[in-house]
């Protein structure tokens, strides 16, 4: 099949002529009689040096058992050529096919082959049907199967990078998790497990790989022999060259609606998907439609020590001094990025900012323009417009903490405070609307950290929902196998846990007997299951629990 090295180990071999005739390949030639040509094959032996030179050292032809006839040389005058290796015996050889036309024309190749008498292991790896996401740990799966009835002193086992180049000029066994070379004789039921297991982020976005595993096999007699399988993927590119555009460029918090578009964006694994987010929020997790209208936005607010991630960066404004003119402006500066996804995850970016002007309100403002939001994110019943009102309308209650009568709906003192109805909404909208999808999850998660920003505002019972429902979302998060790669949840849920240490149910006595009022609210085990039957009485959460009473 065309000239090059060939190792093979006894049997019949197969040999054919690979010359290509006018737009026809060398598998459409057919015999000599249907092409016009005539074959001619000629065999001979080779030395192979220590240099590794080869060099010509006789015919293959003996006086009993001539070339190309004989007992073993069989259709040697056409195009393919079968023999047994058995009467050639181990060594080198080269063979080498002349192809001559009717009109006196001719073309020579040959083809060395090295025959062994050996019989090496069974090497299978898994492959891949499509490009795969550099970002993500890639696992390529490998068995191998030595030869029955082979008695095995060491069987060596080598993961090996053949072609492509990893992250940062990394070695192989820098990036895999997993080790690149076993060694031994124990096998488990004959065979030997060795998966390649890649670290997040190992391979370059739209690079291609060749990973070769290779066996090597040491019987008793000191004997070595080789069996190798490889597998080919390519590292699909991020999404790239597009823009995001909004508008208006300028708008007022809470109030204005805005508009974004993602255009021009490429990617290699289409469809593409385009969600949105901003500094602190996920505006809408990835769908198919490039186009997210009436986004309402509030004022970016100070960030604290207290919480981690995402979901507990939005914490509280600065309020115990006034800022200036340069830091108010910069405030108002919202940088909103759109995420691009394609097929296999691979993920671009691309951002865009906007003013959005300090819109204060008064608390039943404050309070009929939440609900508003809230109420037409349910009608729809969409979670995602759900999760980006409760960031927005939980940013610019948390920011008005100075002053309790701005986040308290109208009412008795006894109503529940309007970060409380935002929590309660966020739970409602986890129990409702909630499935199995992992963005809505992380949406659902990073949300959480808006209205429990200061966990000092909420009363016991809308803290304890909030805890509530973060335990509920991060058993989701388990059930669907987030918190690796890029996703946001388990830092979002870290945030909120967090935070929420610094709420009012986990005061100590001495806490809060500096309150003045004497009462313990130290929140110990028996009371959170208490709390956790009355919730589920009045059917406020549909979580499962495994906590102790105790």
């Amino acid at each position: 099949d065309g000239a090059g090295d060939w190792r093979a180990n006894f049997g019949r071999r197969r040999l054919a002529h690979n010359d290509a005739h006018g737009t026809r390949t060398a598998g459409d030639c057919g015999t000599g009689d249907d092409a016009g040509l005539s074959f001619s094959w000629i065999c001979e032996e080779l030395e192979v040096r220590d240099d590794g030179e080869k060099q010509v050292n006789g015919s293959c032809a003996t006086d009993t058992e001539p070339f190309p006839t004989g007992v073993w040389a069989l259709k040697s005058d056409k195009q393919r050529l079968i023999f047994l290796g058995t009467w050639l015996g181990t060594g080198n050889y080269r063979f080498t096919v002349t192809a001559a036309s009717a009109d006196a024309r001719n073309s020579t190749t040959s083809v060395d082959i090295e025959l062994i008498n050996e019989e090496p292991s069974k090497v299978v790896v898994s492959n891949f049907a499509r490009k795969v996401n550099a970002a993500e740990k890639q696992t390529i799966l490998g068995l191998v199967t030595p030869p029955d009835g082979v008695t095995i002193d060491d069987l060596t086992t080598t993961w090996t990078l053949a072609e492509g180049d990893l992250e940062a000029g990394q070695t192989l066994r820098e990036v895999a998790k997993t080790r690149v070379e076993l060694q031994g004789a124990d096998l488990a039921s004959g065979q030997r497990y060795h998966d390649l297991v890649l670290s997040l982020g190992a391979m370059v976005p739209g690079g291609t790989y060749k990973f070769l595993l290779t066996a090597t096999l040491t019987s008793e007699t000191g004997d070595t022999t080789e069996g190798y399988a490889s597998v080919s993927v390519s590292a699909s590119a991020l999404p790239s060259a597009g823009v995001v555009a909004a508008s208006p460029r300028k708008g007022l918090e809470l109030e204005t609606p805005f508009e974004l578009v993602a255009s021009y964006w490429v990617g290699d694994e289409l469809p593409l998907k385009y969600g949105y987010e901003t500094d602190d929020s996920v505006l809408r997790t990835p769908t198919a439609n490039p186009k997210l209208a009436d986004v309402r936005l509030s004022v970016p607010v100070a960030t604290s020590g207290r919480g981690g991630g995402r979901g507990g960066r939005l914490l509280r404004r600065a309020r115990r001094r006034r800022l200036s003119d340069e830091e108010e402006a910069a405030r108002g500066n919202v940088t909103l990025r759109v995420v691009v996804v394609d097929q296999v995850g691979a993920k671009g970016q691309g951002e865009t900012s906007v003013v959005v002007m300090e819109n204060v309100l008064e608390a039943e403002a404050l309070a009929n323009l939440t609900n508003e939001l809230l109420d037409n994110a349910f009608a729809a019943a969409d979670l995602s417009a759900v999760c980006s009102a409760v960031s927005a309308t939980s940013s610019a209650a948390v920011a008005a903490v100075g002053d309790p009568s701005r986040r308290r709906l109208q009412g008795a003192d006894d109503e529940p405070s309007l970060l409380g109805g935002i929590v309660g909404s966020l739970a409602k909208a986890a129990t409702e609307l909630m499935n199995a999808d992992p963005d809505a999850i992380e949406q659902t998660t990073v949300a959480v950290g808006g209205p429990i920003a200061d966990p000092r505002a909420l009363d016991d019972n809308s803290a304890f929902e909030a805890l509530d429902m973060v335990n509920g979302l991060s058993a989701s998060a388990g059930d669907v196998g987030l918190g690796s790669g890029e996703s946001s949840t388990a830092d979002a849920a870290a945030g909120a846990v967090s935070s929420m240490l610094g709420s009012a149910l986990f005061d100590t006595p001495e806490d809060a007997a500096s309150t003045g009022n004497g009462t313990r609210r130290r929140l110990t085990a028996a009371r959170w299951a208490r709390r956790r039957r009355r919730l589920a009485g009045n059917q406020t959460s549909l979580y499962s629990y495994s906590y102790d009473d105790d």
